[in-house]
């Protein structure tokens, strides 16, 4: 393995991390603002941010299939859950499916375009996807 390839699977696995840092650290949010700017709108639907978690617990135990299935739940759910999005980004970029993961950060910074870490994922997968 060169020393590039390591370097690049290092900054991923950080990539990776980052949804799980911050759950930990502040917790799932409660609600995502509209990007129409309506953001007295809440997400209530708890069985959506349940998704998530399921998502969440399913992705760290290396279940991406379900983690796609629990986070595409919690999208029919609530549509304009960015966190979501992001999550089943991370799981399809952790299957290999950059296309399909992109796809899902291009809609997560859609919804919630001040996220710092949807703009990194999006930017590594888009540098990953051009060197293939």
């Amino acid at each position: 393995m060169t020393p590039l390839r390591v370097v690049g699977l290092i900054g991923l696995v950080f990539v990776m991390s980052l949804p799980v840092t911050f759950v930990m650290n502040k917790g799932l949010p409660s609600h995502v603002a509209l990007p129409d700017g309506d953001d007295d709108q809440e997400c209530d639907d708890p069985a959506a941010d349940l998704s998530c978690l399921l998502g969440l617990d399913a992705a760290g135990n290396g279940d991406y299939d379900k983690a796609i299935a629990c986070y595409t739940e919690a999208i029919k759910r609530y549509p304009k859950f960015a966190l979501a999005y992001l999550c089943r980004g991370d799981a399809y970029a952790a299957k290999g499916d950059l296309d399909r993961a992109f796809q899902d950060y291009d809609e997560a910074v859609r919804l919630d375009p001040d996220n710092p870490a949807i703009k990194i994922r999006a930017a590594a997968i888009r540098s990953e996807r051009a060197t293939r």
